[in-house]
């Protein structure tokens, strides 16, 4: 729905490889970016969870509200 423009964000908390292998580059070829819960950038693939978004801005900024109320 972040790929297509329906939603500007998406949590998704249980993720396996092969959930998001396919949608992964949908993402970025429609301009949106992705991470794991914790911020990761790194092996998304294999993270367990993601978090899209439709630029990377609003991506660093709900990352950052979900870990900011998860320590404070």
């Amino acid at each position: 729905m972040v790929a297509a423009g329906r939603l500007h964000c998406a949590i998704d908390t249980i993720m396996k490889p092969w959930d998001s292998a396919a949608i992964l580059p949908c993402i970025k070829e429609a301009g949106g970016d992705f991470c794991t819960l914790n911020g990761s950038r790194e092996k998304v693939m294999f993270g367990g969870s993601l978090v899209s978004a439709c630029n990377s801005e609003l991506l660093n900024r709900v990352v950052e509200r979900m870990n900011s109320s998860v320590t404070g």
